[in-house]
């Protein structure tokens, strides 16, 4: 199902569109966020505060009518055509040029992410791949038992880091294991299921993961490494 026009509307046209489909006042504010696409405010039962992605410009009528009655009469089936026509979008999205090369931090006190990227897309990549990579600061933790080492934006090509990582009581194998995991992402599409929901971790990126040479060893250390972090915490003062 395509519901991606091939040439967008003015802001203007898109809401006298929305406008057919219910007698509501709209005020449309278009964004360019980079992860909450569409929001809604209600104003008692007459009046809707939306703001949607300029990527809608580009939705056709099916996915305005869903937009309609998700945000105007409340009807949560209508996010199936929604998220697929985000998914739809995303899937080569390319917003690259918005990063910002300066507000990049590659090296950290103990591993530089140049040298981890470089090592991880020789080995698997054949040096192909062309994305940007940079280290966020360690979250507040009360506990170690769920952590996100990594994450991946597929439309700003970037990859996120946790400096929680940047100690020598880690090892490099599992840098390059978390890295090549957020790489993936990138050659592994995500695909659509029939509620029009995205999942990433697709059967083909569960079979690639496993090609890692030493997957074995990564996910032992995952499994065991809060001892690592508590220890950390407690000799460093983290809060």
């Amino acid at each position: 199902m395509n519901l991606i026009q091939k040439n967008p509307m003015s802001p203007a046209q898109l809401k006298e569109r929305l406008m057919l489909f219910t007698k509501v006042d709209i005020t449309l504010v278009m964004n360019e966020n980079h992860s909450t696409f569409l929001s809604v405010l209600r104003k008692g039962r007459k009046q809707v505060k939306l703001s949607l992605h300029k990527f809608f410009l580009y939705a056709n009528d099916w996915v305005i009518e869903a937009i309609v009655d998700y945000s105007v009469k409340r009807n949560s089936n209508a996010l199936v055509i929604l998220r697929t026509f985000i998914n739809e979008h995303f899937k080569d999205a390319d917003y690259s040029d918005k990063i910002k090369n300066k507000n990049l931090c590659t090296k950290g006190n103990h591993y530089d992410l140049r040298v981890i990227y470089s090592r991880v897309n020789s080995a698997y990549f054949e040096n192909k791949l062309n994305l940007s990579f940079t280290w966020f600061k360690k979250p507040t933790y009360r506990n170690f038992r769920s952590l996100t080492f990594g994450s991946y934006s597929r439309p700003l090509k970037l990859i996120r880091m946790n400096a929680l990582l940047d100690i020598p009581e880690v090892p490099s194998y599992f840098l390059d294991f978390v890295m090549y995991h957020e790489m993936l992402h990138e050659v592994c599409a995500p695909t659509i299921d029939k509620l029009g929901r995205s999942r990433v971790h697709t059967k083909e990126f569960r079979m690639r993961e496993k090609l890692f040479d030493k997957y074995q060893e990564a996910i032992a250390f995952e499994k065991n490494c809060s001892k690592i972090f508590v220890k950390q915490r407690k000799s460093s003062g983290w809060t």
